[in-house]
């Protein structure tokens, strides 16, 4: 991560490409813990862009980031465009459709649009432990690659259709694909070089347990009248 006419990063810069940009005599050896259990507010933020960046890194080969709308999203399969994810949900093993491609006529014709599952993520201290706190959305694109010029309708609409359990399904998902827990049978979804050589390790996401749960009927249609209808109030967070 850049900032401003510094360069932070977990990894040794002398050993990667950036060494012809760096001055030698510059480059300081600071412990990780330093900077995570930091006081002061902007050396907190500084950690969590790099925490950002770092995990775009290691997940370079499956997702994308939109420097604009500042969500990670599920990339279309080389050499193609749609793409499944299979995982172990929370009682059975499961798959997902994370890249969806919708034709002008059933079936056939040119692509329309391209749905991508994605997420905003938010790196957050909480005491002393960092958490990424997810909050499930979609990303569309006019052919897998290129982002769609007006996606606001098509987001609001799948979003209305969405119910508790789904974005339950959704925050399961990102967990299973964020800590590698992928069933074996699932074949490779990344290259091996790219999984051994994460730097970020998430653990299991915090529980706690609540004597009703939410019924379907104040979480679907009739409440999006009184909230966003691009947003949603449920998020996932798992700590580091």
């Amino acid at each position: 991560m850049i900032d401003e006419t510094s360069l932070w990063t977990f990894c040794d810069p002398l050993t990667t490409p950036v060494r012809d940009l760096v001055e030698r005599d510059q480059v300081e050896r600071i412990e990780t813990d330093f900077l995570a259990q930091h006081d002061a507010v902007d050396q907190q933020h500084k950690f969590a862009g790099l925490l950002r960046h770092t995990l775009a890194h290691d997940f370079r080969d499956l997702l994308g980031w939109d420097r604009k709308k500042k969500q990670f999203y599920f990339l279309p399969t080389p050499g193609g465009v749609a793409r499944k994810f299979r995982y172990l949900g929370a009682k059975q093993k499961t798959q997902a459709d994370v890249v969806s491609v919708y034709q002008k006529s059933k079936g056939e014709g040119p692509i329309d649009y391209v749905r991508h599952h994605s997420f905003h993520p938010r790196f957050e201290r909480l005491a002393d432990q960092w958490y990424l706190i997810i909050n499930p959305s979609y990303y569309f694109t006019s052919d897998g690659a290129r982002a769609l010029n007006y996606p606001d309708a098509l987001l609001s609409g799948k979003k209305r259709l969405d119910t508790n359990s789904t974005v339950r399904g959704q925050v399961i998902m990102w967990h299973r694909l964020l800590s590698g827990l992928e069933f074996e049978d699932a074949g490779e979804l990344l290259a091996p070089d790219t999984k051994t050589d994460r730097i970020i390790k998430f653990g299991d996401p915090p529980s706690i347990e609540l004597p009703k749960s939410v019924p379907e009927d104040v979480w679907g249609a009739k409440a999006q009248k009184s909230r966003n209808p691009s947003g949603s109030n449920e998020q996932g967070s798992f700590d580091l």
